[in-house]
């Protein structure tokens, strides 16, 4: 349902977006919006850490903490692959948590593949009204020995032999 570039009509999906980067800048959009009407509504924006590597997403964080949209919350997908290489082979991001909390974030840093985790984050309270980025430290193809940690599964899709082996090493 989430493969490939996830398209509007996924259920729970209000927007996606098709240039990188681009997502935040909405989801701070609608951040504003429902802040101006007083709407108690989190906007929640998923992106990778190669993503974020566009110039667009830092323009978002700075309005986000200049507006104090505490009703936001950044869930970055922190694997260390920026499409076909690693982020640190395309442009270093650094330390996100130093990067981010320099710009005024709040900051929570949790296992990626714990869902539970994750929930606990977007239920809290913020203690600030400032925005949240969520970092998310995830392997890519996590659990999928053919995948785990390969960049080109972020291109290639899965036939039925595959999809097999896939499904029967996650169990």
């Amino acid at each position: 349902m989430l493969q490939g570039h996830v398209s509007h009509g996924v259920k729970y999906v209000e927007h996606s977006t098709g240039a990188l980067g681009h997502g935040l800048s909405v989801g701070v959009g609608h951040a504003i919006y429902l802040k101006s009407k007083a709407f108690n509504s989190k906007v929640m924006i998923l992106c990778g850490d190669g993503e974020i590597q566009e110039g667009s997403v830092w323009e978002a964080v700075m309005l986000a903490t200049t507006k104090k949209l505490d009703n936001l919350f950044l869930l970055i997908d922190v694997n260390g692959i920026s499409s076909i290489k690693g982020t640190e082979d395309v442009i270093s991001t650094g330390d996100l948590s130093d990067r981010f909390k320099g710009f005024g974030f709040n900051v929570k840093k949790v296992d990626g593949h714990n869902i539970e985790e994750i929930k606990s984050v977007l239920e809290s309270k913020t203690q600030n009204s400032f925005p949240t980025v969520i970092l998310c430290t995830t392997i890519k193809g996590k659990g999928v020995s053919f995948a785990e940690g390969k960049p080109i599964w972020h291109y290639k899709s899965l036939d039925d032999e595959l999809l097999t082996k896939a499904l029967e090493e996650l169990r």
